[in-house]
């Protein structure tokens, strides 16, 4: 019990990007976006705030976010309102994702010696199968998890514990802080420069410590080092079983683990399912779920099949990696400057634009 409290009086909450000045900055910085609004006002009118902060909900869903259910409906929420509600985009995560990651570390950090007990928000399976697949510990095998963690934590850390929202809604989950699994034989992963050190380290020491062929070891701690989509996408997992399969194998795709997290189908299953022609063509709902997206977008007017035909189901939108990455950067959005911040004791500036 005291182990838990431990953790939940280092934990932080989600904050709020506003969606809105979000919006703001795509009809600045992208043509693409710009253009399609100009379009939809020649038909209706300028837009105010909240109508533009919906296109670009609309625009800008990430088909390939974990979150991608409960956005795809929120987005749904938002054209039937007439009012922005709230998304997941790049490198920003739920507290329940920043949990789920976690298990890799814990797992790997488990294996490799540490006698912590586990947090009670981290999947147990997952740890025990993270040690499975990485089987008997040798020193080849100690080196590549140590530099597995190194990336991975490093990619951890420029996650953004925020979401994009027309209120102040956030989680009511906090995101636990889990830096002291982060630590290890080299220390605690961080800074830039520590973290470059510790990777170079580990490389070495698996290269000294392997005896198979040069060349294996050689593509297995690229890969293992390959920057992959971010944690944010629900692949993401799925590179991980991966690389934890591989370094067990001592070789890249050695072992193959199962595709079962989060299947490559699943998710254009989903889609296909929900697919909103049948709404644009006036048809009645056939499934469950055809039936919540109607009952969000509520009755049809020509204005939201405007937004849905033009924006939802349009090209999405892309250019937002920069403004997003600069206002995690700016406000303290980052889990490594979040975590930081408590050991500073004091709160990172609210986000702009509020």
């Amino acid at each position: 019990m005291a182990n838990q409290l431990s953790f939940l009086a280092h934990s932080t909450r989600q904050r709020i990007v506003p969606i809105r000045a979000f919006a703001r900055a795509m009809r600045e910085r992208d043509a693409a976006f710009a253009e399609r609004v100009r379009g939809f006002e020649s038909r209706f009118g300028p837009v105010d705030e909240d109508t533009l902060a919906v296109l670009a909900q609309a625009s800008y869903f990430c088909w390939f976010e974990v979150e991608y259910e409960r956005d795809y409906i929120e987005v749904c929420r938002a054209i039937g309102a007439g009012s922005p509600t709230s998304l997941y985009l790049c490198r920003q995560v739920s507290p329940g994702r920043w949990a789920g990651m976690h298990a890799y570390v814990i797992g790997v950090r488990r294996w490799l010696g540490a006698d912590r007990l586990i947090p009670g928000v981290i999947d147990r399976g997952k740890v025990e199968r993270t040690a499975r697949w990485l089987g008997v510990r040798t020193p080849a095998v100690e080196a590549l998890a140590e530099l597995y963690l190194c990336a991975l934590i490093a990619d951890l850390s420029r996650l953004s514990l925020a979401k994009l929202s027309g209120a102040d809604d956030p989680d009511p989950e906090a995101y636990v802080d889990f830096r002291p699994w982060y630590a290890g034989r080299g220390g605690t992963p961080c800074t830039t420069e520590c973290r470059r050190s510790l990777i170079e380290k580990w490389a070495e020491r698996a290269r000294l410590e392997t005896n198979g062929e040069p060349d294996d070891v050689e593509e297995l701690i690229s890969n293992l080092l390959k920057a992959s989509q971010p944690a944010c996408q629900h692949r993401f997992s799925r590179y991980q079983d991966v690389k934890i399969t591989s370094i067990g194998a001592l070789k890249w795709r050695g072992a193959v683990p199962p595709d079962d997290e989060a299947p490559k189908r699943q998710a254009a299953e989903w889609f296909e399912r929900a697919n909103l022609a049948g709404w644009l063509a006036g048809l009645p709902p056939e499934t469950s779920l055809s039936r919540t997206l109607y009952d969000a977008l509520g009755t049809r007017t020509e204005r939201k099949e405007t937004i849905v035909r033009d924006f939802f189901c349009g090209p999405p939108g892309d250019v937002f990696w920069d403004w997003l990455e600069l206002n995690a950067q700016q406000c303290g959005l980052t889990a490594g400057a979040r975590f930081a911040a408590i050991d500073a004791g004091h709160r990172p500036p609210a986000a702009q634009g509020r």
